[in-house]
């Protein structure tokens, strides 16, 4: 007998008859006890769609992980390309201060950009397509706040795209204020989730540093 066909049920509630109506939690995507092994796949197993969302097994059948707990979409970075196949960029960096330093693990680093340009963005590349639904961003961790505060972006546009070539905006922020204490939270937004492998972030204007420099501390993109 093949595989049952994954029954889809309404947004955060499981679909199997034993599990009707019970909320995906934590415990649940952990598999204890309700779900066995959640996964998330690209290339589809026996009979899961090959659409690109997000689907578990339970008892031989497939099931769609609909509006689950959101989970960080990358991994803290080490280079530009690592780990492998994500990609950090940018339109430009100061000399050191390089795209995936905002996706690392440590609070010490932070990207910033080149000087004398303007319309800066930074560009996270995931390993697939992905519902976002959640974007973070905070301003640089540094103890010389009224440097990096003339450097923080006033106004932040998140797109984004399955193809890298159209763009759909999803978040606009515009006259954060100016940062007063350093690693401040400059957006928290929880959106309608959307489909996206390239998540980017636009940074129309900074606090008033000359030649348009923007800094970014950390950045954290949710979903499933």
């Amino acid at each position: 007998m093949g595989l049952r066909k994954p029954q889809l049920n309404r947004v955060g509630l499981c679909a199997w008859p034993e599990d009707a109506g019970k909320p995906i939690t934590d415990a649940t995507l952990a598999g204890a006890g309700t779900l066995a092994d959640p996964m998330r796949v690209a290339t589809p197993f026996t009979d899961a769609p090959a659409d690109g969302k997000a689907y578990g097994r339970k008892n031989n059948a497939w099931f769609e992980i609909i509006q689950a707990v959101p989970l960080l979409l990358h991994p803290s970075m080490t280079s530009n390309t690592a780990p492998i196949p994500f990609v950090a960029s940018a339109s430009s960096n100061w000399a050191g201060m390089d795209a995936y330093k905002a996706f690392s693990a440590l609070l010490a680093e932070w990207w910033a950009s080149g000087a004398n340009n303007t319309e800066e963005w930074l560009k996270m590349q995931l390993d697939t397509r992905r519902r976002l639904s959640q974007v973070i961003i905070d301003s640089a961790d540094s103890t010389n706040v009224a440097a990096t505060s003339t450097q923080t972006a006033r106004d932040i546009i998140v797109e984004t795209s399955l193809d890298d070539i159209t763009y759909t905006p999803g978040i606009t922020k515009l006259d954060i204020p100016k940062i007063t204490v350093q690693r401040q939270n400059l957006l928290n937004e929880t959106i309608a989730p959307v489909f996206a492998k390239f998540i980017r972030m636009r940074f129309p204007r900074n606090w008033g540093y000359i030649g348009g420099q923007v800094c970014v501390g950390k950045v954290f993109l949710f979903g499933n």
